[in-house]
C-alpha cells in the first residue's frame, strides 16, 4: 500500500479550474491497486471503503460520462475506471479489473482479479494525450498481464 512518503500533493489552477495534482511512485500506485484488490477479495484495508461498499461502488452497470480532465468519455465506478478495454487500458485484463489512467494518460495502474495482480506503468514522453497514449499504453499493459498466469 502507498505510504505517506510515496505521496505528495499540491493544488494549482489549470484552465480556470482548480485541480489537485497527486504525485505517486509507480510502486505506490501498484500498492494502492493491490490494496483495492484485497478489499475486492473481502479484506478490510485502512483508508479504503469496506468490501461491501467497494463492490457497491464498483457496480459496472454505469453509463459512459464525459470526463472534463481527460476530455473524453469514460466509465467510472468508485473513482476507478472499469471496462478497461473500452478505456484503452487493456484488452487482456480479466472480468472485474479496475484501474486508472492519469497524468494525461502517461501513467496507468490497475488491479486484475483474474491474475490477483496489480500493475503500474509510466510511459515517459511517448505521447501528449489520452489517445496518443492509447496503443502504447495498452500494448505495454497487455504484455505485462500476458506474462502473469491467471489464478
Amino acid at each position: 500500500m502507498a505510504s505517506l512518503s510515496d505521496l505528495s500533493s499540491r493544488e494549482t489552477v489549470f484552465s480556470s479550474r482548480r485541480v489537485t495534482w497527486l504525485y505517486a511512485t509507480k510502486r505506490g500506485s501498484a500498492g494502492l491497486m493491490a490494496a483495492v484488490g484485497r478489499v475486492m477479495g473481502g479484506v478490510v484495508q485502512p483508508g479504503l471503503p469496506s468490501p461491501g461498499l467497494l463492490w457497491e461502488l464498483l457496480d459496472d452497470d454505469r453509463p459512459l460520462v464525459f470526463d472534463p480532465v481527460l476530455q473524453r468519455p469514460a466509465k467510472w465506478a468508485g473513482g476507478l475506471m472499469t471496462d478497461l478495454d473500452q478505456q484503452h487500458i487493456s484488452q487482456v485484463a480479466g472480468p472485474g479489473a479496475v484501474g486508472h489512467a492519469g497524468g494525461l494518460a502517461n501513467s496507468v495502474a490497475l488491479y486484475d482479479p483474474a491474475r490477483d495482480s496489480s500493475v503500474a506503468v509510466y510511459l515517459n514522453g511517448v505521447g501528449a494525450g489520452f489517445y496518443d497514449q492509447a496503443l502504447p499504453r495498452q500494448q505495454v499493459v497487455d504484455k505485462i498481464l500476458d506474462a502473469i498466469p491467471t489464478a
